[in-house]
């Protein structure tokens, strides 16, 4: 099968899948809107220099969208408020967003946009030399608010230290 027909058929179950997660309703869909949130989590979805949400992920939702002719407005905001929107407000979705099993039954799934792995990071000049998530009880750790990542951590026994924000934050 051509490359070709592979991403027209990815386009059109996209469409569908879109469709079937808004749900019947007696309102044709271009006439019902959707909100989709976001946050700054590059290189899957972020702004540019102009505030334009772009991205990998942003590009193949905003094509799928258009594919389904289904139209779409979307926002970047903090992650806790894009997720918790797409949960509470009719016609909001979220992206990127992390596919768990403590998630399933909150949303309606389309996708995967991308798989991503996680990992922990810290600054090279610690040396650390972590193995195993265990490894990082001696560790502070840091996530945000609602955070598939720290979720997991935290469930695993480890004290995540919760960010009251996602912006990006300067050292003095």
């Amino acid at each position: 099968m051509m490359a070709n027909d592979l991403t027209r058929r990815w386009r059109y179950r996209m469409g569908v899948a879109l469709i079937t997660a808004i749900g019947s309703c007696s309102l044709p869909l271009h006439a019902m809107p959707l909100t989709i949130n976001t946050e700054e989590y590059p290189p899957f979805n972020y702004s540019d220099d102009q505030g334009q949400i772009i991205g990998s992920a942003t590009q193949l939702l905003r094509d799928a969208l258009r594919q389904a002719d289904i139209e779409a407005y979307f926002r970047l905001l903090p992650w806790a408020r894009a997720y918790t929107e797409a949960r509470l407000k009719e016609n909001h979705c979220v992206y990127s967003t992390t596919r768990t099993r403590e998630r399933e039954a909150l949303f309606h799934w389309v996708g995967p946009l991308v798989v991503n792995e996680w990992a922990a990071f810290s600054l090279a000049e610690r040396g650390l030399n972590v193995d195993s998530l265990s490894g990082l009880n001696a560790w502070r750790v840091g996530s945000f608010r609602e955070d598939a990542v720290g979720d997991y951590v935290a469930a695993s026994g480890i004290n995540v230290l919760l960010a009251l924000r996602s912006e990006k934050i300067s050292r003095v």
